[in-house]
Protein backbone atom coordinates (compact mmCIF):
# COMPACT_ATOMS: atom_id res chain seq x y z
CA UNK A 1 0.00 0.00 0.00
CA UNK A 2 1.24 3.26 -0.91
CA UNK A 3 1.54 6.43 1.78
CA UNK A 4 -0.18 9.63 1.35
CA UNK A 5 2.69 11.02 0.55
CA UNK A 6 4.05 9.11 -2.59
CA UNK A 7 0.00 9.18 -3.85
CA UNK A 8 0.53 12.96 -4.12
CA UNK A 9 4.32 12.98 -5.15
CA UNK A 10 2.70 10.58 -7.78
CA UNK A 11 -0.12 12.70 -8.40
CA UNK A 12 2.31 15.53 -8.86
CA UNK A 13 4.72 13.66 -11.04
CA UNK A 14 1.82 12.79 -13.08
CA UNK A 15 -0.36 16.16 -14.01
CA UNK A 16 3.23 17.35 -14.62
CA UNK A 17 4.37 14.92 -17.08
CA UNK A 18 0.37 15.36 -19.01
CA UNK A 19 1.49 19.23 -18.59
CA UNK A 20 4.86 18.71 -20.32
CA UNK A 21 2.90 16.60 -23.15
CA UNK A 22 0.59 20.23 -23.59
CA UNK A 23 3.25 23.01 -23.42
CA UNK A 24 6.71 23.65 -23.17
CA UNK A 25 7.80 26.60 -20.78
CA UNK A 26 11.53 27.92 -22.54
CA UNK A 27 13.07 31.24 -21.84
CA UNK A 28 13.97 33.65 -24.74
CA UNK A 29 17.20 35.67 -25.18
CA UNK A 30 15.14 38.41 -23.73
CA UNK A 31 14.78 36.86 -20.50
CA UNK A 32 11.27 36.11 -21.02
CA UNK A 33 9.55 33.02 -20.75
CA UNK A 34 7.36 31.34 -23.86
CA UNK A 35 5.35 29.00 -24.04
CA UNK A 36 5.13 26.75 -26.66
CA UNK A 37 2.56 24.50 -27.63
CA UNK A 38 2.96 20.90 -28.75
CA UNK A 39 -0.90 20.56 -29.75
CA UNK A 40 -3.63 22.07 -30.92
CA UNK A 41 -5.23 23.06 -27.64
CA UNK A 42 -5.96 27.21 -27.14
CA UNK A 43 -4.97 28.58 -24.10
CA UNK A 44 -8.20 31.05 -24.30
CA UNK A 45 -11.00 30.50 -26.59
CA UNK A 46 -10.40 33.77 -28.42
CA UNK A 47 -14.16 34.02 -30.26
CA UNK A 48 -16.09 33.99 -26.74
CA UNK A 49 -13.26 36.40 -25.04
CA UNK A 50 -14.09 38.75 -27.92
CA UNK A 51 -17.94 38.10 -27.51
CA UNK A 52 -17.57 39.22 -24.03
CA UNK A 53 -17.19 43.08 -25.16
CA UNK A 54 -20.40 43.09 -27.41
CA UNK A 55 -22.35 46.30 -26.52
CA UNK A 56 -25.69 45.02 -26.27
CA UNK A 57 -27.07 48.67 -27.59
CA UNK A 58 -24.90 49.66 -30.52
CA UNK A 59 -23.35 45.75 -31.70
CA UNK A 60 -20.21 47.09 -31.87
CA UNK A 61 -16.94 46.69 -29.48
CA UNK A 62 -17.62 48.12 -26.50
CA UNK A 63 -15.00 51.71 -26.17
CA UNK A 64 -13.98 53.05 -23.36
CA UNK A 65 -14.98 54.05 -20.80
CA UNK A 66 -16.54 50.65 -20.46
CA UNK A 67 -19.77 51.36 -18.30
CA UNK A 68 -21.24 48.25 -15.94
CA UNK A 69 -24.65 47.89 -14.55
CA UNK A 70 -25.42 46.62 -10.97
CA UNK A 71 -25.65 43.39 -12.31
CA UNK A 72 -21.86 43.36 -13.95
CA UNK A 73 -23.19 43.92 -18.02
CA UNK A 74 -21.49 46.17 -19.82
CA UNK A 75 -22.26 49.06 -22.31
CA UNK A 76 -19.61 51.74 -24.30
CA UNK A 77 -19.15 54.73 -22.71
CA UNK A 78 -20.62 56.67 -26.27
CA UNK A 79 -23.71 54.47 -25.54
CA UNK A 80 -24.43 55.23 -21.93
CA UNK A 81 -23.62 58.98 -23.11
CA UNK A 82 -26.82 59.05 -25.44
CA UNK A 83 -29.48 59.38 -22.40
CA UNK A 84 -29.40 55.73 -21.63
CA UNK A 85 -30.62 55.35 -17.86
CA UNK A 86 -31.15 51.72 -17.53
CA UNK A 87 -29.17 48.20 -18.34
CA UNK A 88 -30.60 46.94 -21.87
CA UNK A 89 -29.94 43.74 -20.60
CA UNK A 90 -31.39 43.24 -17.25
CA UNK A 91 -33.03 46.66 -16.62
CA UNK A 92 -30.96 47.55 -12.87
CA UNK A 93 -29.18 50.75 -13.03
CA UNK A 94 -25.86 51.70 -13.74
CA UNK A 95 -23.08 51.55 -11.62
CA UNK A 96 -21.01 55.14 -10.67
CA UNK A 97 -17.57 53.79 -11.68
CA UNK A 98 -16.53 52.24 -15.12
CA UNK A 99 -15.39 48.71 -15.25
CA UNK A 100 -11.52 49.83 -15.12
CA UNK A 101 -10.23 45.46 -16.06
CA UNK A 102 -12.44 45.69 -19.14
CA UNK A 103 -11.19 48.64 -20.01
CA UNK A 104 -7.67 46.97 -19.62
CA UNK A 105 -8.27 43.49 -20.80
CA UNK A 106 -9.47 45.55 -24.17
CA UNK A 107 -6.78 47.38 -24.64
CA UNK A 108 -4.74 43.77 -24.95
CA UNK A 109 -6.81 42.23 -27.21
CA UNK A 110 -6.53 43.35 -31.54
CA UNK A 111 -10.74 43.09 -32.66
CA UNK A 112 -11.51 42.35 -36.14
CA UNK A 113 -12.33 44.57 -39.08
CA UNK A 114 -16.11 45.93 -38.55
CA UNK A 115 -16.10 45.02 -42.25
CA UNK A 116 -14.78 41.45 -41.58
CA UNK A 117 -18.24 40.30 -43.22
CA UNK A 118 -17.23 41.86 -46.88
CA UNK A 119 -13.81 39.79 -46.72
CA UNK A 120 -11.35 42.41 -44.50
CA UNK A 121 -9.07 40.42 -42.77
CA UNK A 122 -7.28 42.67 -40.68
CA UNK A 123 -7.12 42.85 -36.81
CA UNK A 124 -6.59 45.84 -34.79
CA UNK A 125 -6.49 47.33 -31.25
CA UNK A 126 -9.46 49.32 -30.33
CA UNK A 127 -7.19 52.31 -30.32
CA UNK A 128 -6.49 52.10 -34.19
CA UNK A 129 -9.52 50.08 -35.66
CA UNK A 130 -11.53 53.37 -36.22
CA UNK A 131 -8.53 54.28 -38.04
CA UNK A 132 -8.35 51.53 -40.08
CA UNK A 133 -12.80 51.14 -40.80
CA UNK A 134 -12.19 54.87 -41.94
CA UNK A 135 -9.73 53.39 -45.09
CA UNK A 136 -10.47 49.63 -45.12
CA UNK A 137 -10.47 48.54 -48.83
CA UNK A 138 -13.61 46.65 -47.83
CA UNK A 139 -15.78 49.25 -46.18
CA UNK A 140 -18.57 50.43 -48.83
CA UNK A 141 -19.15 53.19 -50.51
CA UNK A 142 -21.74 55.10 -52.49
CA UNK A 143 -20.70 55.90 -56.23
CA UNK A 144 -19.03 59.19 -56.76
CA UNK A 145 -21.77 59.68 -59.50
CA UNK A 146 -24.69 59.28 -56.79
CA UNK A 147 -25.58 62.80 -57.41
CA UNK A 148 -25.93 61.99 -60.72
CA UNK A 149 -28.58 58.94 -60.42
CA UNK A 150 -25.78 55.98 -59.82
CA UNK A 151 -27.91 54.08 -56.79
CA UNK A 152 -24.70 51.47 -56.83
CA UNK A 153 -22.93 50.97 -53.33
CA UNK A 154 -19.87 49.02 -53.58
CA UNK A 155 -16.55 47.60 -51.67
CA UNK A 156 -14.20 50.55 -52.08
CA UNK A 157 -11.88 48.31 -53.84
CA UNK A 158 -14.22 47.59 -56.73
CA UNK A 159 -15.42 50.79 -57.26
CA UNK A 160 -12.40 52.09 -59.54
CA UNK A 161 -13.35 49.81 -61.91
CA UNK A 162 -17.53 50.52 -61.26
CA UNK A 163 -16.73 54.61 -61.82
CA UNK A 164 -14.86 53.80 -65.17
CA UNK A 165 -17.65 52.10 -66.51
CA UNK A 166 -20.66 54.26 -64.73
CA UNK A 167 -23.57 54.77 -67.02
CA UNK A 168 -23.95 58.02 -64.79
CA UNK A 169 -20.47 59.33 -65.72
CA UNK A 170 -20.77 62.26 -67.75
CA UNK A 171 -19.83 62.03 -71.39
CA UNK A 172 -17.79 64.81 -73.30
CA UNK A 173 -18.00 65.26 -76.92
CA UNK A 174 -14.58 65.63 -78.67
CA UNK A 175 -14.54 69.44 -79.06
CA UNK A 176 -15.37 69.68 -75.72
CA UNK A 177 -13.27 70.04 -72.43
CA UNK A 178 -13.83 68.54 -69.32
CA UNK A 179 -13.50 71.47 -67.00
CA UNK A 180 -16.75 73.66 -69.20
Amino acid sequence: MTSPAGSKGSLVNGVTRKLSNVCRKDTSSSGKTVVSHSTNRRLVNYDALIRLFDCPVCHDWVTGPIVQCRKGHIVCGPCKSKGLKACPVCQQRFSDVNNWMMEQVSSLISFPCRFEGHGCAEYHELAHRVGHEALCSYRPVSCQYSVRGCTQVLLFHLMEKHVLECSFKPRFSPGQSQNS
